[in-house]
């Protein structure tokens, strides 16, 4: 299967913190131009992941995507707060893409008493870490859909949470993910003709 960058998304919830939290915003970050392929048998036990991003093709916060998320994210930040959370995000200090352009999952999938979980590993700023990501797995005539959602730590992820005023102005480090991946059959390529 090949991921369908249109049918997929992988969103990403990020919190405001600290004593001055009210004059910040919490963030939704979507990413864009989702890349990979997946490789499943009949049983998805042991089927493979591989999917890919490149971070300049993160969304911050688009007004739709802010309504779809609710009262905590009614606030809409103006132009110059969104060009501002892009160059923290994109900064050495956190995404560092000026060196590390593209994020990568690999994962194999497996059983665990409460269902299927993706044993994966997210490549970041040029680090390897392992996450369990649980999911839901639906093939379909034509499709398969992977979706799912887990509470990540960006310490974990080797991340420093942005941080201002000695801490009074923070993002927390918990950012919550949400993902909705479509992929559709690999079309076989016929070998050439003699």
């Amino acid at each position: 299967y090949r991921i369908d960058p249109d049918g997929s998304e992988l969103r990403l919830l990020v919190y405001r913190g600290g004593p001055l939290a009210r004059l910040g915003h919490n963030h939704v970050i979507i990413a864009h131009g989702l890349d990979g392929e997946a490789v499943v048998g009949d049983d998805p036990d042991g089927a493979r992941l591989a999917l890919s991003f490149p971070v300049a093709a993160l969304a911050i916060d688009e007004p739709a995507a802010r309504r779809e998320e609710g009262a905590e994210f009614a606030s809409l930040p103006s132009a110059e707060d969104v060009a501002g959370t892009r160059r923290n995000l994109e900064s050495p200090a956190v995404l560092d893409a000026a060196r590390f352009p593209t994020v990568r999952l690999e994962a194999v999938l497996g059983r665990v008493a409460t269902g299927l979980v993706a044993h994966a590993t997210v490549t970041l700023r040029g680090r390897d870490v392992p996450v369990e990501v649980p999911l839901t797995l639906v093939r379909r005539p034509g499709e398969l859909l992977a979706e799912g959602g887990l509470e990540l730590s960006q310490r974990a992820l080797g991340l420093t949470p942005f941080s201002v005023a000695l801490g009074a102005l923070t993002v927390r480090d918990e950012v919550a993910v949400r993902f909705r991946i479509r992929a559709t059959p690999a079309v076989a390529v016929p070998p050439p003709r003699p």
